[in-house]
C-alpha cells in the first residue's frame, strides 16, 4: 500500500475514533435512583438514654438519618414524611403517654414504624403496642446489638411500605390517563365479565371492548388480566352501578319455574 494511502487510512480511523467519543461523551445518562434514607426518629427526654442510643446507632446502617427530639410537638415539627421513617419512642414521657400518642398518630394515618423503648414496660402494655403494630418493644437499659436489629427490622417493613406508596402513587396516575370509557371496561373486565358481555352491559361492539382492553394493558404497563386485577384491588376500583349476574342472564334466559 502506497504511503499516501496509509496515511489517509490512519487519519480516518482517528477520524471515526473521534467521532465514537464524541457520540458517546453527548448521549444522555440514564437517571441513578440514590438509595432512599431511613429517617430514624427517636423521642426521649432522658439524656442518658439519648446518648446510649446515639452511641448505638453511630456508623450502623449506610442508609440511616438519626434526629433526635425532646417531646412529641418537637417531633411532629421536624419529621420527615417524604422518606421512610421509624420512631423509637419513650413509653413515658413528660405529660405524655406513649401508647396514646401512638394510637393518635394511626388515628390520623401518619404511624411510622414504632420501636418502644423503655424502662417502665409490663406484659399488658407490651401487648396492647404490639397490637396497634410497634414492630419491637425493648426496655432499658438496652444492648446496642439488641435496638440495631430492632431498627433494621423496622427499615425491612418500611422499605416495603415505601414501595406499595410508590406503586399505588403510580398507579394513580395511571388510573388518571384512562378515558371515561376505558375506566367503564377496566371495572367490568377487572370483574370478571367477558368481552362479550362487556359490550352488551356498555352497548357498544365488542370489536371496541378489545381495543379499550389493549389500551389498558399498554397503559398499566401490563401483558397480564391478572396484574389487572390486583391493580384494581389495590385502587379500591368498582363497577360504578350495583349490577348482578342477572345482568349477564339475559343473554341466555332460562325457562320460568
Amino acid at each position: 500500500m502506497a504511503a499516501g494511502s496509509l496515511s489517509k487510512c490512519t487519519a480516518c480511523l482517528k477520524l471515526r475514533s473521534r467521532s465514537r467519543r464524541h457520540v458517546r461523551r453527548r448521549l444522555p445518562l440514564s437517571p441513578r435512583r440514590s438509595p432512599v434514607r431511613l429517617n430514624i426518629h427517636v423521642i426521649d427526654d432522658d439524656e442518658k438514654s439519648l446518648r446510649a442510643i446515639r452511641s448505638s446507632l453511630k456508623g450502623q446502617g449506610q442508609h440511616w438519618q438519626v434526629h433526635f427530639h425532646a417531646d412529641e410537638a418537637d417531633y411532629l415539627n421536624r419529621r420527615k414524611v417524604d422518606a421512610p421513617s421509624c420512631l423509637i419512642l419513650e413509653l413515658k414521657l413528660a405529660g405524655v403517654d406513649g401508647l396514646d400518642f401512638q394510637q393518635r398518630l394511626r388515628s390520623a394515618g401518619e404511624a411510622p414504624t414504632i420501636i418502644f423503648l423503655t424502662a417502665q414496660g409490663s406484659i399488658p402494655t407490651v401487648v396492647q403496642a404490639m397490637k396497634q403494630g410497634a414492630v419491637e418493644f425493648l426496655t432499658k437499659p438496652v444492648r446496642p446489638t439488641e435496638l440495631r436489629a430492632a431498627v433494621q427490622q423496622a427499615e425491612k417493613i418500611e422499605s416495603m411500605r415505601w414501595k406499595q406508596r410508590e406503586e399505588i402513587r403510580m398507579r394513580r396516575q395511571q388510573l388518571a390517563s384512562l378515558t371515561r370509557r376505558e375506566r367503564e371496561v377496566f371495572a367490568l373486565v377487572v370483574a370478571g365479565y367477558m368481552n362479550k358481555v362487556t359490550a352488551a352491559l356498555l352497548e357498544i361492539n365488542e370489536g371496541t371492548v378489545k381495543i379499550h382492553r389493549r389500551h389498558l394493558m399498554r397503559k398499566f404497563s401490563t401483558t397480564r388480566l391478572t396484574e389487572l386485577v390486583r391493580i384494581a384491588a389495590m385502587l379500591g376500583i368498582k363497577r360504578s352501578d350495583e349490577s348482578t349476574d342477572d345482568d349477564t342472564r339475559q343473554e341466555n334466559p332460562g325457562k320460568a319455574g
